[in-house]
């Protein structure tokens, strides 16, 4: 067994390897690279997932009836195969070398003294146009190493998990081989959590930045669906547009348990007042713009606060549903229309726009194929496809006549 390839950290040679981390260890290896403030972290990588299901013969069998599942299949019937295989999974035992591989990298990275988070980072999402956000489990506030180890399983077997599997055959991501990396962070005793898009994917506008936050951990606004504030801002002078909310309650790590998340109510005079000031909202904002101009595309970035103030990125993904890769993204573009205008002359509609968009982005999926393009390649470049045309929607009085042209 390499153990270099098992675990990995943001020094690893493999931490840009998403097939190795995973979409989210990616981002965060990144993340560091682009200076930003991420916790400490390392990553159990999907090498070992595969190295220890391939020493498990037995699981072969459910394996087996997974590949065989369908897309018309139902909910039921999903959850009916899926559900023997992750029962399994649980139960998988560690040899004493990764037990002991795990232990001291805990050690080192996080330390007996915090509390981690242990969190899914799926190999196929970077890359596939697909968000894997919320289908796989997560488990915070964990400190006992015993307790890591069996919660790596927990995650792997949750790869399997009925809405991650459905996700996928609607999708059609392969089911063959599923792996994931398994992210093992140092937990922020976080004071004030939030979600930041770096374009607005409520009117899919790339020149907002939308800031959404509450007291507490972040999970009140990702799964418990708390109130929380919510802060527009214009990407050209970052002024804001504030919409508080009565935040009522908040998740905390829960002591009694030594583990997880309570809800407890918000202090009376907290929850009519806005979690984050002036300051702070444009602080976050102008992380925003930095972290999106680094990876040149709009960002979904979680972010917490400590009790100093101290802001900490958790992770940054893509925003699946925003196909921004120009200039809002800290892209320069060069757009030119010496071949198109010689086939659309004429004034620009919309039907003829959408039409030529689309049939050039086939044109150029087909001539790549013609090209031997690995088809893995296509699709990690899918937005280059989807925007080999762009329309100028507004020109100046005197302009010429060709800007009005497909560009």
């Amino acid at each position: 067994m390499d153990e270099e390839k098992m675990i990995i950290t943001h020094n690893s040679i493999d931490c840009g390897n998403p097939d190795c981390i995973g979409g989210k260890g990616y981002h965060l290896a990144q993340l560091i690279r682009a200076g930003q403030n991420v916790p400490p972290w390392f990553a159990v990588s999907t090498l070992l997932m595969k190295n220890v299901i391939s020493q498990n013969n037995h699981l072969d069998k459910y394996f087996n009836k997974i590949d065989d599942l369908k897309k018309e299949d139902s909910p039921d019937q999903v959850e009916k195969i899926v559900r023997p295989l992750q029962e399994q999974v649980r139960l998988l035992k560690f040899d004493n070398q990764i037990k002991e591989l795990v232990g001291q990298n805990y050690a080192k990275v996080i330390g007996s003294d915090h509390f981690c988070s242990v969190r899914s980072s799926a190999a196929d999402e970077d890359g596939s146009g697909s968000s894997f956000a919320g289908l796989h489990d997560s488990y915070l506030f964990i400190q006992d190493i015993d307790d890591v180890l069996e919660k790596i399983k927990f995650v792997w077997a949750s790869a399997y998990n009925p809405r991650a599997i459905s996700f996928r055959l609607q999708n059609n991501i392969p089911l063959h081989q599923i792996s994931i990396a398994v992210i093992i962070q140092q937990m922020v005793d976080a004071e004030i959590s939030g979600i930041m898009f770096t374009a607005n994917p409520n009117n899919n506008n790339v020149q907002e930045i939308l800031i959404s936050s509450l007291y507490g951990a972040g999970e009140g606004i990702v799964s418990a669906g708390l109130d929380a504030d919510l802060f527009t801002l214009s990407k050209v002078d970052l002024q804001i547009k504030e919409e508080g909310a009565q935040k009522t309650e908040q998740l905390i790590f829960d002591k009694d348990q030594s583990q997880g998340l309570i809800k407890i109510e918000v202090e009376k005079d907290k929850q009519d007042q806005l979690s984050l000031t002036k300051n702070q909202v444009k602080n976050i904002a102008q992380i925003g713009l930095a972290i999106e101009k680094y990876f040149q595309r709009p960002q979904d970035i979680e972010f917490s606060l400590d009790k100093e103030g101290k802001v900490y990125i958790l992770q940054s993904r893509p925003i699946t549903t925003i196909g921004e890769y120009g200039p809002a993204a800290g892209n320069r573009i060069i757009w030119d229309n010496s071949n198109i205008i010689e086939s659309y002359s004429g004034p620009t509609s919309p039907m003829t726009f959408s039409f030529i968009r689309h049939a050039y982005m086939i044109v150029y999926h087909c001539f790549s194929e013609i090209m031997g393009v690995p088809a893995k390649v296509v699709r990690q470049n899918h937005y280059v496809y989807d925007n080999m045309l762009g329309i100028f929607r507004k020109c100046l009085a005197g302009t010429p006549p060709f800007c009005r042209k497909e560009k």
